[in-house]
């Protein structure tokens, strides 16, 4: 089934003004109860959103202990979007915060 993402928006707004709007299709490919038929759902682009890292952090925090696998496979992602976060926003310290098993690196 697919499911719209969001509330319709304007196409000629910008993203920083428009809030939640219809941007996606989701098609759930494993549902044989139909248990998440009307589901909403809520993407990240994990290359080019600068907050998605922290919207992983947050979800590898809460997630770990009940699904510690999928914590683990999402600490292994951030530390791929660490590579591009560092390039791009140049960070303040050199302090190394271990939050599970990501590593959250600031530059001077």
């Amino acid at each position: 089934m697919k499911k719209s993402l969001g509330v319709a928006g304007t196409e000629t707004a910008k993203d920083e003004a428009r809030g939640l709007y219809h941007k996606y299709y989701v098609e759930r490919l494993n549902d044989p109860t139909g248990k998440h038929d009307g589901c909403e759902y809520f993407i990240l682009d994990l290359n080019h959103d600068k907050h998605a890292y922290a919207a992983l952090l947050a979800y590898i925090l809460s997630c770990r202990k009940e699904f510690p696998s999928l914590a683990d496979d999402l600490s292994d992602k951030c530390t791929t979007m660490e590579k591009w976060i560092y390039r791009d926003a140049k960070p303040k310290s050199t302090r190394k915060k271990k939050i599970g098993r990501t590593h959250w690196r600031s530059r001077p």
